[in-house]
This record gives structure tokens, C-alpha cells and sequence, in this order.
């Protein structure tokens, strides 16, 4: 059969721009959903009833290894470069990526509702296998569309499924659907790291553009304080018998006071005299950093802000990834007739299988 790259859900309605924490809490979901999915094999054979309580186990662990923070709770300092209809054309296409993850991941939850659903019916196999069915020939052609499939495409696939004889064989029919969809979601999350990458760089601009006082301040600070720091250096070392560090001093015009009449030979008190007045300007130049410093110290928090956010939402994509991943395979082994949750769930081939996907999805 042509393999058909169909969507397994109707899609929901636009719930408004979220972040990617979102996504994945409801991918976890999705995952902890599946677990009632993967116990249809209890319904086909009593051997496989008492490997439900691993699989919940397993399904848990998983999710639960999945750190997922949401990232616009996190946000204090940046909140207001992010809020939707007001940010940047690169946030507001960031929000549009979240918001269609979110999409599939609901989709996915549906899904994975639905067939244990069907399995947990009381309908006999035929019945089963005629809803499932009936329930793949109902998603819109818009979602169909979305990921490349056709109608007929979608027919092909509903006529294949209508042919098993068993529900667990329907499913199995149908893996072209779980791989498709799974192909399509790491595009998303690829583009999803583009978006990511780009609305970072929109908010930095952005941050520092309402900074750029500040910035031009304290880099005129840091140019006169090392400007003076190098002053008293020149002192330090005339008085340790440099004998041309005075003149040094003389031409680097740090010292432009009118009163202090530099020449190349100085007695002590003279010295002393240029020492005081490099000391007190570095003073008169640290109390003016004191006052400014809470806002520098602003500024640095909301940069350190973002690319904390940044690397949170880098790590959420990963772990979205995997666990989309770990779906796919879970479904398959499952409807392949597996009854040993831990080959459901192994991952030995994680890294190679994601490879996979991510190739096609450049491709």
C-alpha cells in the first residue's frame, strides 16, 4: 500500500499563542495516554493483562525524566517583548509554531483516546475494525492536507484497514498513519528551533535597544576607570624608578586638571598631590556606577533571562522529539504484537531512528 503521510486528528480549535512547555506537557500527556492505548493487547490475549502495570510504569518514568518548565512563567524581565499581538514578527511566528505543536499534540491525545476507546467497547472484532475505520475516514482533509497526504491517499488507507480481520491488525494497517505523522512532527520541531533561534535574536536586539543609554554609559565609565586605574599605575611605577613612566603620564592627557602643573621631574608632595586627585575622580566615578548599577544589573538579568528561556526551550524540543519518538515505536511494537512493555519502550535505537527522521525532515 502507498504510504500515506495523513494527519490522526481533526484539528482543535486555536487556543492562542503558547510556548513550547505547553506542547511538550501535552505530548507527556499524550504519552501517559498511550499506556491505556498499549493495554489493548489485553483484549486479544489474557497473557498480556499483567504486563499493563509495566507499561503504566515505564510510561510514567519517561515522562517523568521529562523536566518540562514552563518558560513563560519563568519569564519576569522579558515578558514584555512576548506578548502576542504586540511582539516582533519573529516571536509572533514562534507563538505560531508552538500553537500548531500544540495542535498535533492534542491530535495525538485524541488519538490515542480514541483507540482504546474502540478496544475497550465490548464490540466484536469486525465492529472494532469497521469504527477504527470509520474513525481514520473522518479526519478533515484540511489535516490530511497539512502533512502532504491527499484524499486519496486517506481512502487508500481506510480501504486497507477495512480488509483486517482483527482490531490489533488494523492498527497495524494503519502504522503508515503513526509514521507519517511522527515525520511531520519532527519538521515542526525543527522549525521549531529556527523560530526559537530567531525570536531570541529579535528580543536581544530589542532588549538592547531599550538599553542603549545605559550601554554607551557604562562603556564610557569602564573607558574612564581604566583610563585612571592606568594613571596610578604610571605613579607607581615612576616612584619604583621609572624614570619614564612620569613622561607616559604626561602624554596619555589622563590628568587635564589645570591645577596640577605636571612636569618630568615632581617632588613628593607634588606626587602625592597627582596621586589624590586620580583617587578622588576614580571615587567621584564609582559613586556615579553606584547609581546607575541597579539598572545595569537589570539589564544583564534580562539577557541572562533570555538565554536561559532559550536553552530551556532547546532542552523541551529534545525531549519532545524523544518523546514522539518513543510514541511511534510504542504503537508499532504494540499493534506488531509485542506483549513485553520494556520492548514497547526500548530505546537502543533512539539515536538512530531520530537520525532518520531528521534527515527526511531536511530532505
Amino acid at each position: 500500500m502507498k504510504q500515506a503521510n495523513l494527519s490522526p486528528h481533526t484539528p482543535c480549535p486555536t487556543q492562542g499563542p503558547i510556548s513550547l512547555r505547553h506542547s511538550a506537557i501535552v505530548l507527556s500527556i499524550a504519552l501517559s495516554m498511550l499506556s491505556g492505548c498499549s493495554s489493548m493487547g489485553g483484549k486479544f490475549s489474557s497473557s498480556e493483562s499483567e504486563n499493563l502495570g509495566p507499561f503504566a510504569t515505564q510510561t510514567i518514568a519517561i515522562v517523568g525524566e521529562s523536566d518540562f518548565g514552563f518558560t513563560e512563567r519563568r519569564a519576569v524581565f522579558i515578558r514584555k517583548y512576548a506578548i502576542p499581538g504586540s511582539a516582533s514578527p519573529e516571536v509572533e511566528e514562534f507563538f505560531s509554531n508552538a500553537d500548531a505543536l500544540d495542535r498535533l499534540f492534542r491530535g495525538i491525545i485524541q488519538y490515542s483516546m480514541k483507540i482504546v476507546s474502540l478496544s475497550e467497547s465490548g464490540k466484536a472484532q469486525d465492529e472494532q475494525v469497521d469504527a477504527y475505520a470509520e474513525y481514520v475516514q473522518s479526519f478533515r482533509v484540511e489535516s490530511v492536507k497539512t502533512i502532504g497526504g491527499t484524499a486519496a491517499d486517506q481512502a487508500a488507507l481506510v480501504a486497507e484497514i477495512r480488509e483486517q480481520g482483527e482490531y490489533l491488525d488494523a492498527l497495524r494497517a494503519a502504522q503508515p498513519l503513526i509514521d507519517g505523522v511522527t515525520e511531520y512532527g519532527e519538521q515542526m520541531l525543527a522549525e521549531m528551533e529556527f523560530a526559537a533561534a530567531a525570536a531570541t535574536k529579535s528580543v536581544e536586539t530589542q532588549i538592547d535597544e531599550d538599553s542603549v543609554e545605559l550601554i554607551e554609559y557604562t562603556k564610557l565609565l569602564i573607558r574612564k576607570r581604566n583610563s585612571l586605574l592606568l594613571g596610578l599605575q604610571y605613579i607607581y611605577e615612576y616612584e619604583n624608578g621609572d624614570g619614564t613612566a612620569l613622561q607616559s603620564l604626561i602624554d596619555s592627557n589622563i590628568i587635564r586638571s589645570k591645577e596640577l602643573q605636571l612636569k618630568k621631574d615632581l617632588t613628593e608632595k607634588e606626587l602625592r598631590k597627582v596621586e589624590a586627585h586620580l583617587v578622588a575622580r576614580l571615587e567621584s566615578l564609582s559613586a556615579v556606577a553606584d547609581k546607575i548599577e541597579p539598572d545595569w544589573i537589570r539589564y544583564r538579568e534580562t539577557h541572562a533571562e533570555l538565554d536561559n528561556i532559550y536553552s530551556q526551550i532547546l532542552f523541551e524540543v529534545r525531549q519532545a522529539r524523544l518523546a514522539l519518538l518513543t510514541w511511534e515505536r510504542a504503537h508499532k511494537l504494540m499493534s506488531s504484537g509485542k506483549s513485553d512493555p520494556a520492548e514497547w519502550f526500548s530505546l537502543a535505537d533512539a539515536p538512530g531512528a531520530i537520525l532518520r527522521i531528521g534527515t527526511k525532515a531536511i530532505l
